[in-house]
C-alpha cells in the first residue's frame, strides 16, 4: 500500500526520487526503486524532531526513548546534516565560542586539507545552554536494556566505555560543570551536533577525530564525529583519541547516549 500510494505517485518525479533516497527512505535495487524500511512512521517522527531541532527545541527528544528507535536515528541524522549544509554555511569561528586562545590546533589530513580545531569546554556549553534554551526540560530518562534481537546500542572493544555507557542502568549520565575550562563530556550526539550548528562550525569526520590525541587533561577518552559507523544498526562513530605514537580506534555508539568518556570538539574548515 506504502509502495502504492507514495513510488506510484511520484516515480515520474527524479528529483523527490533523489532526495527520498538520499534521506534513506528509498533505495534503488538493480534499478528500480523501493522502501528501505517497513514503514514511514519514523520518517514522519524524525521530521518532527529536525523541525523542533531547527529551533533549538528539545521538547520531542526529551520525551523518546532513540536508544532503540534505529530507523528514526537513521532518518534524522542525515536530515539535520543536510539542514546544516544548506541553513548554517558559515565555517569562521564564531565569537559566541569563549576563551579560545591558545586552544586552536591547525590539523592537516593526508590530502592537504587544513581545519581549525577546538574542544568544547564546560563554560562554552553552559552559554550554549542559556543562549538557546537547549534541554531546558532536562537531559530525561532511557532504558538501556538488550534488545529482543541481543542487539546493545554500543559496539566496540573498549570495556572502560562499555561500562560508563551503563547498558543496565536507567539514568544518563549528567554532564558535570564543577571545572568551568575542562572539556564537556556526558552530552549526546544530538547535543554535540546542536552546539556545533549553534557556533556556525561542525563536527569533525571520523578521519580527522583518528588523528586527535589524548592529553590526559580531561576524562573524555572518545569523540563524536559526523559519521556513521555502522547504519545497519545506528550506530555512530566515536573516535578513540590516543596517545603519541598509539593506534587509534573507533567504537559505535548509538547517538542519543551519554558517558563521562565521550566529548567533542567543533571544526572549522579556514
Amino acid at each position: 500500500m506504502a509502495a502504492a500510494a507514495l513510488i506510484g505517485r511520484i516515480s515520474v518525479a527524479k528529483d523527490i526520487d533523489s532526495h527520498l533516497v538520499e534521506l534513506g527512505i528509498l533505495r534503488m535495487t538493480s534499478g528500480h526503486i523501493e522502501f528501505r524500511h517497513y514503514s514511514l512512521h519514523e520518517y514522519f517522527i524524525a521530521r518532527a524532531l529536525a523541525h523542533q531541532l531547527s529551533k533549538y527545541s528539545a521538547f520531542l527528544l526529551h520525551r523518546l526513548n532513540l536508544i532503540y528507535m534505529y530507523n528514526i536515528n537513521r532518518f534524522l541524522v542525515p536530515i539535520l546534516a543536510k539542514q546544516n549544509e544548506v541553513r548554517w554555511p558559515n565555517k569562521n569561528p564564531s565569537s559566541r565560542c569563549l576563551n579560545v586562545d591558545g586552544s586552536w590546533k591547525l590539523l592537516t589530513a593526508a590530502d592537504g586539507k587544513r581545519v581549525l580545531a577546538h574542544s568544547v569546554t564546560c563554560n562554552q556549553w553552559l552559554s550554549f545552554l542559556k543562549g538557546t534554551n537547549w534541554r531546558a526540560e532536562g537531559f530525561g530518562l532511557w532504558t538501556t536494556k538488550t534488545a529482543p534481537d541481543g542487539t546493545q546500542p554500543f559496539e566496540g572493544k573498549d570495556i572502560l566505555l562499555e561500562k560508563s555507557l551503563e547498558l543496565d542502568s536507567m539514568a544518563w549520565a549528567e554532564p558535570n560543570l564543577d571545572e568551568a575550562e575542562c572539556s564537556i563530556t556526558s552530552i549526546s550526539w544530538y547535543d554535540a551536533f546542536q552546539f556545533c550548528r549553534w557556533v556556525g562550525g561542525r563536527l569533525p569526520t571520523s578521519e580527522e577525530v583518528m588523528r586527535f590525541r589524548y592529553d590526559g587533561k580531561t576524562e573524555a577518552t572518545h569523540e563524536w564525529t559526523s559519521t556513521w559507523l555502522d547504519e545497519r544498526k545506528s550506530l555512530m562513530a566515536v573516535g578513540k583519541l590516543a596517545a603519541p605514537d598509539a593506534k587509534c580506534e573507533l567504537q559505535g555508539v548509538n547517538p542519543d547516549m551519554r558517558s563521562e568518556l565521550i566529548g567533542f570538539r567543533v571544526v572549522w574548515d579556514p
